[in-house]
């Protein structure tokens, strides 16, 4: 059985959907909304559910860049307890976790999976510990382990608005949006559906693509590299968007993740990723219509 941890939040909810979907049989575990899982994770900790996982999707605490920045201990309390819980409870199954991109901040130009990480960022930070938290659990117990390092998942998100979200909002209500600094940040996006299956997809297949108790670093993200500013420029000249520039960027995106074993990685799953201006036309007509996403 697949376990999903964070099924109630963006991606996680996406990856239960994918599950739903193929049939595949599985539990999705909440932190606070019960609508979009199965069981809470405090009660996952005792369950028999816990005992009969064979493969955890963690994708819980990846979205919030603001708390590290104005308290970064109180991030570190977030995203490592309930790893810390985990392994106390000996969990015993192979794991896919989603991790950030953030892990190369500092950097420049292109990076790849073997590019030492010494983030010059808290959030870059907290994300490189709970990579080295959920190694630790999986080096405990002799499972298997795949580290997605996510740039963006771009959707419609109901619980905080990112980039597309303002975009969409000022091409309804006919504003203005505001681009900060020169929009000079690679952002490299993906859309969250087809993050969702990646990840997914990976867990089923976990025991081809990791040998037994090793670990495996993959980027994901857009397959080209793309900047804030391309992609601002495209919609407006497609969709009339109005943007301005505006203030200063504080925490400019330097690097460009490289996707070498990510393209390896579509192949084996067979899991086909389209041009990105094609992923956000579909997103935006759609969305512009009302229609479900």
């Amino acid at each position: 059985m697949i376990a999903i941890i964070g099924s109630d939040g963006f991606i996680g909810n996406y990856v239960k959907k994918w599950a739903e979907k193929l049939n595949i049989e599985h539990k999705g575990i909440y932190f606070s909304n019960n609508l979009k899982g199965d069981i809470s994770f405090e009660e996952y900790l005792n369950s028999e559910e816990k005992k009969i996982t064979t493969t955890l999707i963690i994708t819980a605490g990846n979205s919030d860049h603001n708390l590290p920045r104005t308290d970064f201990l109180s991030t570190l309390e977030k995203d490592l307890r309930y790893l810390e819980r985990l392994e106390k409870s000996k969990v015993s199954a192979d794991v896919v976790f989603l991790s950030s991109a953030a892990v190369y901040y500092g950097c420049k130009g292109d990076v790849d999976e073997n590019t030492a990480v010494q983030p010059l960022d808290y959030y870059g930070l907290s994300k490189l510990y709970a990579e080295h938290m959920v190694n630790f659990m999986c080096r405990k117990a002799n499972t298997r382990l795949i580290i997605f390092r996510l740039t963006n998942a771009f959707g419609v998100n109901d619980k905080r608005k990112r980039l597309f979200d303002n975009i969409l909002e000022c091409l309804k209500e006919q504003r203005t949006f505001s681009l900060y600094g020169k929009g000079e940040s690679y952002v490299n996006p993906l859309r969250v559906d087809k993050v969702s299956e990646i990840i997914l997809k990976s867990a089923l297949k976990i025991n081809e693509l990791v040998k037994e108790n090793n670990t495996e670093i993959v980027n994901l993200c857009s397959l080209s590299p793309y900047k804030v500013v391309d992609i601002v420029k495209y919609i407006s000249k497609k969709y009339g968007l109005k943007f301005r520039f505006t203030g200063q960027e504080d925490y400019i995106v330097e690097f460009n993740t490289t996707t070498k074993k990510l393209q390896k990685l579509l192949d084996i799953l067979s899991v086909k990723i389209s041009p990105l201006y094609d992923q956000i036309d579909e997103l935006l007509e759609k969305a512009l219509k009302g229609e479900n996403i």
